[in-house]
């Protein structure tokens, strides 16, 4: 019999491993990395709100260190007013159905205010409550979102209040938008227009192929827009204007 050692192989004739992969342990060191790395702030709270753990991006939101925030409770980084209203209902929503999601205000280290989106998850960890908080920065987008709404208004308000019809075609010539005055004018209550062709609903037919065409290239490009272009138009009752 040969002195050599004969490889014992598993089913399928595949060799055993001797250094077989732990998922537990990689999975565990995936998810501190995303936790280490993750763009927004990262943080592991019990119920009471003490904080256990933070990443970077929390320290960096925040302007605290690592070890300032783990000494504090969430409810110092928010208004007294949200501690005493909205925190509680946080905790009651996270026991009842194990997710909570929270528009509010974050107050930094240097006092200034930014408003945040808050995702929570209750988890488990030693048999103990402990909760899972991504928190993002959205100041800017409301500011973005605030000044949309005022440049809406403002131009809503040109509309009501301006004494020439005003309109917006899309490329096919889709009535999308037409003011209070265009409405009066063409003799249509407020929303009827929407979604109609313009050439064929407010056109007479012996202007309707020449405007159409000086509109087709503009879209085009092959015309430059022109501030001043005379038609007629046809109202609802059929009359030319």
């Amino acid at each position: 019999m040969s002195g050599k050692g004969v490889r014992k192989k598993q089913k399928h004739g595949r060799p055993t491993a001797k250094h077989p992969i732990d998922a537990e342990v990689c999975s565990g060191e995936l998810a501190r990395s995303l936790f280490n790395f993750s763009p927004d702030a990262m943080f592991l709270e019990y119920l009471d709100g003490k904080i256990i753990d933070c990443n970077e991006a929390a320290c960096k939101m925040l302007g605290y260190k690592k070890d300032e925030l783990l000494k504090m409770k969430a409810d110092k980084l928010v208004p007294e007013e949200d501690a005493r209203t909205i925190f509680p209902k946080i905790v009651k929503d996270l026991l009842s159905t194990g997710t909570a999601v929270l528009e509010s205000q974050n107050i930094r280290k240097d006092k200034t205010v930014i408003l945040v989106e808050a995702h929570f998850k209750l988890l488990q960890r030693n048999e103990k409550p402990i909760v899972f908080v991504v928190v993002r920065d959205v100041s800017r987008y409301k500011e973005i979102e605030k000044q949309i709404s005022e440049e809406k208004e403002k131009i809503e308000h040109y509309l009501r209040v301006a004494g020439a019809m005003i309109l917006v075609l899309d490329k096919r010539g889709t009535i999308t938008l037409i003011n209070k005055k265009g409405n009066e004018i063409l003799g249509y209550k407020n929303g009827e227009l929407v979604g109609k062709n313009w050439f064929t609903a407010c056109l007479s037919t012996e202007d309707r192929e020449e405007v159409r065409g000086v509109f087709k290239k503009c879209i085009e490009g092959k015309l430059k827009l022109v501030e001043h272009y005379e038609n007629h138009v046809v109202t609802k009752d059929g009359e030319k204007k």
